[in-house]
């Protein structure tokens, strides 16, 4: 009766291939670009991680009432937390114009971000070296506004007011208002 054999289910390793090559190239033609966003959220994000210092720095302070600092390398992009010496046994000597000690290591701004300056609420600009901020118990010091920029020249900033407590983001850059 006969030899015919049954053909077996399924692709072919070139018809696969094919069939990939065109899900491949419909991927490269719907999917938008999105490189041209990345430096905008580098920005804001580093902006950010700032703030974020500056509220662990202020929280420490009055939660342990003790003085702590920020310290930041404007022109290098870095920036970390100081404390009282001896709370950890990995700290480094007392430095700095308070003899507090760096809390862990230092932060780096992401690549494209760059600090432009450190403006204390006394109106003392820092646009080059390092600029110390001090953040006491009491939260009466401390408020300064660090400015942003990024290498296509879009700014950011964050502002921070001891006296309120709060550190805010904004997209541009912001001044102190004068009292009334």
């Amino acid at each position: 009766m006969g030899s015919l054999r049954r053909r077996e289910r399924g692709f072919t390793l070139i018809e696969l291939v094919v069939a990939l090559a065109i899900v491949a190239l419909a991927v490269a033609v719907a999917v938008p670009r999105l490189d041209h966003l990345t430096p905008k959220y580098r920005l804001r994000a580093a902006a950010r991680e700032v703030a974020s210092t500056i509220d662990l720095a202020r929280g420490n302070a009055a939660g342990k009432g003790q003085r702590y600092a920020i310290r930041y390398f404007v022109g290098e992009g870095t920036y970390a937390l100081y404390g009282p010496p001896g709370l950890d046994d990995g700290e480094l000597p007392p430095e700095g114009p308070w003899r507090l000690s760096r809390q862990g290591k230092a932060f780096e701004l992401p690549r494209g971000v760059h600090f432009r300056a450190i403006v204390a609420q006394t109106g003392e600009t820092v646009e080059r070296g390092e600029a110390w901020v001090r953040f006491d118990p009491l939260s009466l010091e401390g408020s300064h506004i660090v400015y942003f920029e990024n290498d296509d020249g879009k700014r950011c900033s964050v502002k921070y007011n001891a006296l309120l407590g709060v550190a805010d983001f904004a997209e541009t850059w912001v001044e102190w208002e004068a009292p009334e």
